[in-house]
């Protein structure tokens, strides 16, 4: 592991590999695409997430206008669905890919949320969805948290979050260290990360870790 709890590019590909080759033996959903020259893994589900009514349109958190539109929903039947509607809940095909920051030396998580229609969530929308654990860190953060920029291999718009803060994560992890493989690496991160964004990570990679957990 490179110095400062950091990947390099090849550490990065061959840990995505490994994730790969696991998500396929434990039943999860990651693809692993390669597009112009770059990989990274892609995960679609079809879920309900939480949506505070209170965000209109017009809130002063909508400062980004989503400019992508996806044709339709793909069939329930061919992706996995969680969780139960409710009046305060929306269904959206939720598309994930994991990508490397070469600036950064990490992973890092791009997203985006599709209604039913086709139409992205707004940015505001995206943030109501966030569970309440992490509204501090919204409140403070709000610009280096989640926001929507050009997808670096796609160059459409996608939400990601930020990858300044993703080194401190990590050196703060009490299970990482710079014994740790890539796949361990990707899996601690992956696991610290994607409650923030509705991102299901089954208990079973940690059956593949050393201390057999994966925070």
């Amino acid at each position: 592991m490179a110095e400062g709890l950091l990947l390099s590019e090849d550490e990065f590909h061959q840990g995505i590999y490994e994730l790969k080759e696991l998500s396929d033996r434990i039943g999860d959903l990651w693809v692993l695409a390669s597009e112009k020259s770059s990989k990274f893994l892609s995960k679609r589900v079809i879920q309900y997430l939480p949506l505070c009514p209170e965000q209109t349109d017009d809130s002063p958190r909508d400062e980004i206008a989503v400019l992508e539109k996806e044709e339709s929903l793909e069939t329930l039947s061919d992706l996995e669905i969680t969780a139960t509607e409710t009046s305060e809940r929306i269904l959206c095909s939720c598309e994930y890919h994991i990508i490397f920051s070469s600036s950064y030396g990490v992973p890092v998580l791009y997203f985006n949320f599709y209604k039913q229609d086709g139409s992205l969530l707004k940015l505001n929308d995206v943030w109501s969805t966030i569970p309440d654990a992490f509204n501090d860190r919204l409140i403070e953060e709000k610009w280096t948290f989640i926001t929507q920029q050009e997808h670096p291999i796609r160059h459409k718009p996608f939400f990601h979050l930020h990858p300044c803060h993703t080194g401190q994560l990590m050196k703060a992890s009490s299970s990482l260290s710079t014994s740790n493989t890539p796949l361990e690496y990707i899996i601690r991160w992956m696991s610290s990360i994607a409650p923030v964004v509705h991102l299901n990570v089954p208990m079973k990679y940690a059956h593949f870790l050393p201390d057999g957990t994966p925070g």
